[in-house]
């Protein structure tokens, strides 16, 4: 009797083990929601350099910091995005620390690998962004 209870007891908690997921564990994260960065350094030691970070709920965050003939700007940007298919339609929201009104635009995203994806915002041209760990 004494062992039939030690096998029904370790039954039950196998059981338990095997029920004890968290529903939160198959939730799909796109691949894009994270931080990236473009950098690049010019021969005569100008640099440029953005900061993109893409949030769930469709907003993000821009950071850039440019040295361009001695002088260095640097500026920050808030935005909106939806994914549709291998596309990214973002209106911005804030450009240099200002809020502003901006009609969409729509970029193709290409992914390269996990942490690599080339695309643009607005007319800057297709740049290609690390993922920042």
């Amino acid at each position: 009797m004494k062992k039939l209870f030690v096998l029904a007891l370790m039954a039950s908690m196998s059981l338990s083990v095997f029920t004890a997921c968290d529903k939160d564990d198959d939730t799909d994260v796109h691949p894009l929601i994270g931080t990236w960065e473009y950098h690049k350094v010019f021969e005569d030691g100008e640099h440029f350099t953005r900061r993109i970070t893409f949030n769930e709920g469709g907003q993000g965050t821009e950071y850039y910091e440019e040295l361009y003939n001695g002088v260095l700007d640097k500026g920050t940007g808030a935005f909106n995005y939806k994914i549709e298919g291998n596309n990214m339609v973002v209106t911005f929201t804030k450009q240099y620390g200002q809020s502003v009104t901006k009609e969409p635009f729509t970029d193709e995203v290409v992914f390269h690998s996990a942490d690599k994806v080339t695309f643009s915002l607005e007319d800057d041209g297709p740049m290609t962004y690390v993922r920042k760990k």
